[in-house]
C-alpha cells in the first residue's frame, strides 16, 4: 500500500517518528538488560521495524523497499501483542493467582502467543500477496482477514485479564499484597486499547483501497499507527513489568518462589506435563 504523502516530502514527519523509535527502543534495550526482562525482545524488535519509513521515502520506486515497509508497518503491533500477553502470564504467576484465571494458568500464554503468531502469518502472507497486482486485492483481504483476527484475539485477552483482575482484587493472595500489581495489569489495559485501536484502523484503511481517505493522506497513518505504537512502548518505560517482576522489582522471598516457578515451568514445557500452577 502506497501513501500518496511520500512523493510530496513527508521526511520529516518520517525523520521525527524514527528519532522517536530509536529513542525508545534504545531505552527499551537498557531496561530489558539491567532489569532482565527478556520477554521484551519481541517489543523491541517491533521498535525497530520503524526505520524503513525513511527508507521508503528515498526508494519511491523501489518496490521491495515498498513491500519491506508495509510488512514492518503491519507486524509491529504483533510483536508488541506478544510481550503483552507474557507479561500477563507473569503477572498471574507473580501474584499467586493460577486459580484465579479463567483459563489454565499453563495453556494462557500458550494460547494468546500461538493466536499472535498466527495473525502474525496472515498479516505476512497478505502483505507478500501485494507485491504482485495480479494479487494485490486479494492480499489486502488476507491482511483484513489478520487484522480481524487479531482484534479478536485481544478481545478475548482483555476480557480475560479483567476476569483475574476482578477475582484477584475480590480475593487477594498474600503474593499480591506484597508489590502494586493493579497498576501493572491497568498498563496491560492501555497498551491493549491502543493496539486495538490502531488495528481498527488499518481494516479501514486497506478496506478503502489506495484511493481511499486515509491512505491519501499520510498524516493518517502517523496519528493512528507510528504514534500510538509509539506510546505502547513509552506506556511501559513509565510502567515497566520489570520494576515489579524483574531482577530488582522483587524481594528476597518472593525472588526465591518466583525463580522456583519459572523453573518449574520450564521443566513442564520440556517434559510435556503440566499442571495448573505452572505459566509460561
Amino acid at each position: 500500500m502506497t501513501y500518496s504523502c511520500l512523493d510530496g516530502g513527508a521526511i520529516p514527519a518520517a525523520a521525527v517518528f524514527i528519532v522517536l523509535f530509536l529513542s525508545t527502543t534504545a531505552y527499551h534495550c537498557w531496561q530489558a538488560f539491567t532489569k532482565r526482562t527478556f520477554y521484551f525482545i519481541p517489543l523491541i524488535i517491533g521498535g525497530m521495524c520503524y526505520i524503513f519509513r525513511i527508507l521508503a521515502h528515498y526508494n519511491m520506486h523501489s518496490m521491495a523497499i515498498n513491500i519491506v515497509q508495509t510488512l514492518l508497518l503491519l507486524l509491529p503491533p504483533s510483536l508488541f501483542a506478544a510481550s503483552i500477553y507474557m507479561v500477563l502470564g507473569r503477572l498471574i504467576l507473580y501474584a499467586n493467582g493460577e486459580s484465579m484465571a479463567p483459563i489454565r494458568a499453563n495453556w494462557l500464554t500458550k494460547i494468546f502467543v500461538i493466536g499472535d503468531v498466527f495473525t502474525f502469518f496472515v498479516q505476512a502472507v497478505g502483505g507478500s500477496m501485494m507485491a504482485k497486482s495480479s494479487t494485490q486485492n486479494l492480499g489486502k483481504k488476507v491482511i483484513i482477514v489478520g487484522l480481524v483476527l487479531q482484534i479478536i484475539f485481544f478481545a478475548i485477552f482483555i476480557i480475560t485479564s479483567a476476569i483475574f483482575h476482578r477475582r484477584m482484587a475480590s480475593k487477594p493472595t498474600s503474593a499480591s499484597l506484597q508489590g502494586l500489581w493493579q497498576k501493572y495489569i491497568w498498563t496491560l489495559y492501555v497498551a491493549s486499547l491502543l493496539i486495538l485501536i490502531r488495528s481498527i484502523f488499518r481494516i479501514f484503511e486497506f478496506a478503502e483501497g489506495n484511493d481511499g481517505k486515509l491512505v491519501s493522506n499520510e498524516v493518517f497513518l502517523y496519528v493512528f499507527d507510528a504514534a500510538l505504537m509509539w506510546g505502547v512502548m513509552v506506556v511501559f518505560h513509565v510502567v515497566h513489568p520489570g520494576d515489579l517482576m524483574g531482577r530488582k522489582g522483587v524481594s528476597k522471598e518472593m525472588k526465591v518462589l518466583y525463580q522456583k516457578r519459572l523453573d518449574d515451568m520450564i521443566i513442564l514445557e520440556y517434559d510435556g506435563a503440566g499442571d495448573d500452577t505452572s505459566v509460561l
